[in-house]
């Protein structure tokens, strides 16, 4: 799968669909970081947690 691209630092939505059919709401955003971009994943802890994941 892929990022969808993003040209605005405020980013977009977006919602996924995990294995078991629940919907999880993200915001795929970036700041402006030297000369290049930070992107982030904001939201993603519930979906972390309630899916037990760990690093790795």
């Amino acid at each position: 799968a892929y990022f969808p691209p993003i040209s605005q630092p405020e980013g977009r939505p977006l919602t996924i669909q995990d294995a078991k059919g629940k919907e999880w709401h993200f915001q795929f955003r970036f700041w402006p970081n030297n000369n290049s971009r930070m992107y982030v994943l904001e939201g993603v802890t519930p979906c972390i947690q309630s899916l037990q994941l760990q690093a790795g």
